[in-house]
């Protein structure tokens, strides 16, 4: 998988290995990543137990556990949710 994938408006899929600091620049998001770069090692981070289709909400986003091989986390779907909300309205 190339490292993003733009479905629609506010809504793409993400390989695990995109820089936390290139996601908040290109999705607006304000992710305090500290010592961890990967997106996906910060969603191991937020003490949740990962698992595949597993959601963790921060903010107006819904990151979504796609793909996992171990405990390595591949492929994470990232939805805008104010923007799913409004239009659909």
């Amino acid at each position: 998988m190339l490292n993003r994938q733009k479905i629609a408006e506010s809504h793409y899929l993400f390989n695990g290995k995109v820089l936390v600091e290139d996601m908040n620049h290109l999705l607006g998001t304000n992710i305090k990543n500290g010592e961890i770069d990967m997106i996906g090692s910060w969603i191991l981070s937020q003490e949740i137990d990962v698992t595949s289709n597993e959601a963790l909400v921060y903010n107006e986003f819904e990151f979504i556990v796609k793909e996992l091989d171990g405990r390595h986390i591949q492929t994470i779907e990232v939805v805008n949710r104010q923007y799913s909300l409004s239009s659909t309205k």
